[in-house]
């Protein structure tokens, strides 16, 4: 079976790339988030995966797809933290996940 090596977004931070670490104090006593890099990716947003070229072929195409034709799914809904969402649009030609 033949494979190739692409790079893709890191599962593991979602290719933010850092992770929140801690909540600390500046020199004005602002509380601000300390960032680490993704232990998986070193902070490069994106993992090295070896894929079929069946897979392959469908990334070539979800990448060349106009994308004309879209789907929301999921859904919104207010809770104690406010507004949250697990929306997302959805190519119906091609079947990728926009972002």
């Amino acid at each position: 079976m033949v494979k190739v090596k692409v790079l893709l977004k890191c599962e593991h931070c979602g290719g933010r790339a850092y992770l929140p670490f801690r909540e600390a104090v500046d020199y004005s006593g602002q509380k601000y988030i300390q960032h680490l890099p993704c232990p998986e990716c070193q902070g490069s947003g994106l993992e090295g995966k070896w894929i079929t070229l069946d897979d392959f072929k469908q990334l070539l195409e979800q990448e060349t797809c106009p994308h004309e034709h879209i789907s929301q799914v999921g859904s919104l809904r207010i809770t104690q933290n406010g507004l949250t969402d697990d929306a997302k649009l959805i190519c119906n030609n091609c079947s990728k996940v926009l972002d």
